[in-house]
């Protein structure tokens, strides 16, 4: 699992997301990229997680663990 803000100012995402692409086979890999999300995959003020964070991340660990 490789998650993105598409406003990190410190990550080139579009380059990161090729890397991970060119170097981990598609079936095991899961890309998610969270618009106006920074580094920290936060948006607004105050800051507060990207919209679908946490489903995203919980959907990953409860289908890598076998429940959905």
């Amino acid at each position: 699992m490789a998650l993105f803000g598409s406003d990190d100012p410190i990550v080139p995402v579009a380059e990161r997301v090729e890397v991970y692409r060119a170097a981990v086979p598609a079936d095991l890999l899961r890309i998610d990229v969270f618009p106006g999300g920074d580094h920290r995959l936060q948006v607004g003020e105050p800051p507060r997680l990207a919209d679908g964070y946490l489903e995203t991340v919980s959907s990953f660990v409860f289908s890598a663990v076998g429940r959905n």
